[in-house]
């Protein structure tokens, strides 16, 4: 299937109304039946199969990994007054993932961490 920019905005809408394909808060995310039926519903509303679905998906998924990092680069050397936005057509509509992946890295920064206070503390005995 081609997907235009138009077929790829209504899939990450429709991503978005299942919370249970991607929050890990929701009741039914650990629930393999309702994220199957979820990706058979998507599926049969952009007219395709499940698997190029969740394909399609992971790829723009993946693009706004790699776009929310280059904008918090830019971010970085950017000053205080410059306002620093993607370009990426996915990216406005993919805002509702940001806290996903904030505090996924926060998890990462607490157990780096503790691994790093264990580690001098065995230097100190």
């Amino acid at each position: 299937m081609e997907w235009s920019s138009k077929d790829v905005i209504r899939l990450i809408g429709a991503y978005r109304e299942r919370p249970e394909l991607w929050d890990h808060n929701d009741n039914n995310y650990k629930v393999l039946s309702r994220k199957n039926e979820a990706w058979n519903d998507i599926a049969n509303m952009c007219g395709t199969d499940t698997l190029e679905v969740r394909r399609k998906m992971n790829s723009v998924l993946a693009s706004f990994r790699r776009e929310r990092k280059k904008v918090e680069m830019a971010k970085q050397g950017a000053g205080e007054n410059d306002e620093v936005c993607s370009s990426w057509f996915g990216y406005e509509h993919l805002q509702f993932l940001i806290d996903k992946f904030r505090s996924r890295g926060s998890r990462e920064l607490v157990s780096e961490g503790e691994s790093k206070g264990s580690r001098s503390y065995d230097r100190e005995r």
